[in-house]
């Protein structure tokens, strides 16, 4: 768990220096958003036990995702796609169920970390300040919760 709070860390010290320009976020419209949901850190959960994120996925703005990375699948969680299920392993675009006409409906200390350090760029190119892969990775420890998740939640049908 160190090193997980050691990654947060870093990634947090760039979110308050570099990705809290919203102006400069607002005027792309949420593009990035618009994209695909962004993706958790274990940071963002007080409790990451089977009962505690099972809660949580349940109220329908968390998916499953995973990737694959040297053979092997990544389990992650990411805000979830609209319309896309909560097992959402297809990797395609969507835009995030959190994405309003008016913005996210969460508060920015709530999003994701993904979605909170992501730095703001000219033209829209903005800078990845914690990426799936990251999530991927810092969830490892947690694997067998998630797929215990994927499990349940791939049989069960959710708003």
């Amino acid at each position: 768990m160190d090193e997980i709070h050691r990654n947060y860390e870093h990634y947090a010290g760039r979110v308050e220096e570099d990705a809290t320009n919203h102006a400069l976020c607002a005027l792309c419209g949420g593009s990035c958003c618009r994209r695909i949901g962004g993706a958790y850190a274990p940071i963002d959960f007080e409790s990451i036990t089977f009962e505690a994120l099972s809660d949580r996925i349940a109220q329908g703005y968390i998916s499953i995702d995973r990737i694959t990375e040297q053979r092997k699948a990544l389990p992650f969680l990411r805000a979830r796609r609209k319309d896309a299920p909560i097992v959402d392993y297809a990797a395609s675009d969507g835009p995030c169920c959190l994405l309003k006409s008016d913005g996210c409906i969460i508060p920015f200390e709530k999003r994701p970390l993904e979605c909170r350090s992501l730095i703001p760029g000219e033209d829209q190119n903005c800078v990845d300040g914690y990426s799936r892969e990251c999530a991927a990775w810092d969830r490892l420890p947690h694997k067998p919760v998630l797929m215990k998740l994927a499990r349940k939640f791939s049989v069960q049908r959710y708003p």
